[in-house]
């Protein structure tokens, strides 16, 4: 009972989003832990791109890649062991785009993922990262154009859906945004930390494929929700993403 009256309650995490209109100078990131898809810093200047590239993607490949060195210090074929370590090593941009690009490396990344301290490794990663994204780059925070919370709206006639309408910073309507809570025979998934959970339901939204109604670009960030379907708190939480960038008519072109 002490506890309970003098601890401070966690802040919940929240969807998230930012827009900007057509030919905006400020360009936001595609969140993708793992994929070479962010440019090198010499191509772009966008803080938010550098801030997911340092605090996310790169320390999340610089530990997977020293899992699957370890791994092939150990393979039985020596010769495959030496070549895959020397395209490790040529790789002079340490971003590891083309190890991680080519199909034949699949098995090894595979394999590696596959170990438990490696998996806690990369979920402490992504949430650590996220968590400093989005606080540092948050329109509450005073960033201009940062993220601000998704304003959800729960339909007249079911309580298991939920919409909202997304707008670029000059008013005009980009899309909807379409939720549902999609109740399930209860299963177990296992975490990456190697605990089960059991899911008896879950959310879908539909996120749209072609937007054509405005100029500009969207960038989602959807909290992933605990097992029992309320949100994590920020301190634990970790995103799906979506970004849209502005395509050469102007309307914003699904990217990651």
């Amino acid at each position: 009972e002490f506890l309970s009256q003098t601890t401070t309650p966690e802040l919940e995490a929240d969807d998230g989003f930012i827009v900007t209109s057509a030919s905006s100078a400020q360009s936001t990131p595609a969140i993708s832990a793992l994929s070479g898809n962010i440019s090198p810093d010499s191509q772009t200047s966008d803080p938010i791109t550098k801030a997911v590239r340092e605090t996310i993607i790169q320390p999340q490949k610089d530990n997977l890649i020293e899992q699957i060195l370890k791994d092939l210090a150990a393979l039985t074929d020596r010769d495959l062991a030496e070549q895959k370590r020397k395209e490790i090593e040529e790789e002079k941009d340490k971003t590891l785009s083309t190890f991680f690009g080519n199909p034949a490396n699949r098995a090894f990344i595979d394999k590696a993922l596959e170990n438990p301290e490696l998996k806690k490794k990369l979920e402490s990663i992504e949430i650590a990262g996220y968590k400093n994204v989005h606080n540092t780059f948050s329109a509450a925070s005073g960033y201009p154009g940062g993220f601000k919370p998704v304003q959800w709206e729960n339909h007249v006639s079911a309580s298991d859906l939920r919409a909202t309408v997304v707008k670029n910073d000059a008013g005009d309507e980009l899309c909807t945004l379409n939720e549902t809570t999609v109740k399930t025979k209860p299963f177990t998934l296992t975490k990456q930390d190697g605990t089960q959970v059991q899911i008896s339901s879950y959310r879908e939204i539909d996120f749209p494929i072609k937007l054509d109604k405005a100029d500009g670009s969207m960038h989602l960030s959807m909290v992933a929700l605990k097992a029992d379907g309320t949100k994590p708190s920020k301190d634990k939480a970790v995103y799906f993403t979506a970004h849209y960038e502005e395509g050469p008519n102007g309307k914003p072109q699904l990217k990651k």
